[in-house]
């Protein structure tokens, strides 16, 4: 139980996991309204929350891997951009080219 409230890349995998049965039960997200799915809000909180407290260039695989399973729901895109781009400075190449990465992996995602 550590692991997870740690964060680490066991609380993501569980992320990924969650996202893909809600894919599973529900056949089309498109319509689907996430709000109402039971745990949704408290695991995007904790998502978006881990994205705000982390360095971006210090966003593992294992994180990104969730976002873009949460963009199921793409109404997040917005969110993920409010996070990322204020943290990111235009003076710091390696940075910007991660947010920049992110940002076009969420787009192909959407």
């Amino acid at each position: 139980m550590s692991r997870i409230e740690k964060r680490s890349h066991v609380f993501f995998q569980l992320i990924n996991g969650w996202v893909e049965h809600v894919r599973r039960t529900f056949y089309k997200t498109e319509h689907l309204q996430w709000n109402c799915i039971p745990g949704y809000n408290i695991i995007g909180q904790a998502l978006i929350e881990e994205m705000q407290k982390r360095d971006v260039r210090l966003y593992g695989d294992s994180l990104i891997n969730s976002t873009l399973a949460f963009l199921e729901n793409n109404k997040l895109l917005m969110c993920y951009v409010r996070v990322t781009y204020p943290k990111t400075s235009v003076h710091n190449l390696p940075d910007l080219m991660k947010t920049l990465d992110l940002t076009s992996k969420w787009f192909i995602k959407i």
